[in-house]
C-alpha cells in the first residue's frame, strides 16, 4: 500500500510540475489598432497601445498598416484652339506619398502609391475624374523599449499627393479633395507570467488524492 501510495505522490508532484512550467511557457498574444481617421492632405497622428510588461516577458512585434486614398482630378479645357481633338485619348496618374515621424529606433511604414486613369479631350469641356487607391506594408521587430509601457506609441504622418497628364497644351489640371485614412494593428507576442493559480490548483488535487490515500490505507 505505501507502494501505491507513493508511485500516486511522486506522478501527481510531476503533474504539478508540468503543469507549472507549461503554463510559464506557453506564447501568448495581444493585439490594438490605431487609425488617422479620413484627413485631407495635412499632418496627421496615429496611436498605437504600448504592450503592458506586467503581462509577461515581450518578446516579438508585428505590425500591419492599411492605406486607402481618393479624391478628384480636375482637367479643365482653356484654349480653343484644341478643338478638333475630341478623338485623342490621355491620361493622368496621382502619386500618394507620405513622410513618417515614427518613435526613435522605429521605421515608419512605407505607404507611398500611385493610381491613373485614361480620358478623352473634347474642347471646351471640364473633366472631373474621381480616383482611388490603396495599399499596405507590414513589419516586425524584437522587444523594443519603445514599444513597453502604460501610454501610447505615436506615429505622425505627413502625406504628399500630386498629379502628371499626358495632356498640357491649353489645359489645366490639378487635384482636389484628395483625403486619405492609415489604419494599422498591432501585435504583441509574449510569454505570460506564471500563474500561481494553476500551481494551488494541481497542488490541492495531490493534498486531495493523499487524503483519500491514507484513509484507504488504514
Amino acid at each position: 500500500m505505501h507502494t501505491r501510495t507513493n508511485k500516486t505522490i511522486q506522478a501527481l508532484t510531476l503533474a504539478v510540475s508540468l503543469g507549472v512550467v507549461a503554463t510559464s511557457a506557453q506564447a501568448a498574444s495581444v493585439s490594438y489598432t490605431g487609425s488617422t481617421g479620413i484627413v485631407d492632405i495635412a499632418p496627421s497622428s496615429l496611436e498605437l497601445q504600448q504592450f503592458d510588461a506586467s503581462l509577461g516577458t515581450l518578446t516579438g512585434i508585428s505590425i500591419d498598416w492599411d492605406l486607402g486614398f481618393s479624391g478628384n482630378f480636375v482637367v479643365m479645357v482653356f484654349d480653343n484652339s484644341q478643338a478638333g481633338t475630341a478623338s485623342a485619348e490621355d491620361s493622368f496618374v496621382v502619386s500618394s506619398a507620405f513622410s513618417t515621424s515614427a518613435p526613435a529606433g522605429v521605421a515608419g511604414p512605407s505607404l507611398s502609391t500611385s493610381v491613373g486613369d485614361a480620358f478623352d479631350v473634347e474642347v471646351p469641356e471640364t473633366y472631373a475624374q474621381i480616383y482611388s487607391g490603396s495599399t499596405d506594408d507590414s513589419q516586425s521587430y524584437g522587444a523594443l523599449g519603445a514599444f513597453i509601457g502604460d501610454g501610447m506609441v505615436s506615429y505622425d504622418f505627413f502625406g504628399v499627393a500630386s498629379a502628371t497628364s499626358t495632356v498640357s497644351n491649353g489645359l489645366f489640371s490639378g487635384i482636389f479633395e484628395h483625403r486619405y485614412q492609415v489604419d494599422a494593428e498591432i501585435t504583441y507576442t509574449y510569454s505570460p507570467v506564471p500563474l500561481p493559480a494553476a500551481a494551488w490548483l494541481f497542488g490541492s488535487a495531490l493534498i486531495g488524492l493523499i487524503g483519500v490515500a491514507r484513509r484507504r490505507q488504514s
